[in-house]
């Protein structure tokens, strides 16, 4: 009796060929999961950034000291501190609240800046240390000393800020930088900075949200 081909397996021919098929769709969509993970690290970074300064405004009310949060190049870390001896620096009698470390690929970097390079740009409108480090501070009735935003960068030159504003509420914005978003000369005019999931077409009037973020 002889046996019809659907009883049989793959030949070798059909199984180099399923083989070739299936690694030639996994190579093209390697990009894009790569795209997608460097993302996800520069949004998780950004929102972690956002809670430790949430954590440190609650514990400034809640202990009704100064609370502060810093930027810190040489060890990619963002820390945050009740700053007991209000030196705006964390020192031995100060009290850790927590601190993260940016993943390899994130660094901090502004739109100003040359990777590689000086971190000038990595934050705006808080006061800065000799070492160009952001210091974010908060009073015990949970006001912040200034409005301001930690920057973070990956390679591809995609940039989050974590904004704090207005200074009297301490409310904190996600934003991603669109170099195409209006027609200012400065890059740290807020109509470049455009909160979660939306962004401004040029000439649009303000205020007006048409798209989502656009990531390199």
């Amino acid at each position: 009796m002889t046996r019809g081909r659907a009883q049989k397996g793959f030949t070798l021919i059909e199984l180099l060929v399923t083989i070739a098929i299936v690694a030639t769709v996994a190579l093209l969509g390697f990009p894009a999961l790569l795209k997608t993970l460097h993302r996800f690290k520069l949004e998780g970074s950004a929102r972690e950034t956002s809670v430790l300064l949430q954590r440190a405004r609650f514990d400034a009310i809640k202990m009704g000291t100064q609370a502060v949060v810093t930027q810190d190049f040489d060890t990619r870390e963002i820390i945050a501190f009740a700053d007991l001896d209000a030196s705006d620096t964390l020192t031995a009698g100060d009290r850790e609240l927590g601190r993260i470390t940016l993943p390899n690929g994130v660094e901090f970097y502004g739109p100003g800046d040359t990777f590689g390079a000086d971190h000038d740009d990595a934050s705006f409108g808080f006061q800065e240390s000799a070492d160009k480090e952001g210091i974010a501070i908060y009073r015990a009735d949970g006001s912040a000393e200034s409005t301001g935003a930690f920057r973070i960068a990956d390679d591809r030159e995609n940039y989050l800020e974590t904004r704090l504003s207005p200074a009297a509420t301490g409310r904190l914005t996600v934003q991603k930088y669109h170099d195409d978003a209006c027609s200012e000369s400065d890059p740290d005019h807020e109509c470049y900075w455009l909160p979660q999931g939306t962004r401004r077409d040029p000439g649009d009037l303000p205020g007006e949200r048409t798209k989502a973020w656009r990531w390199n």
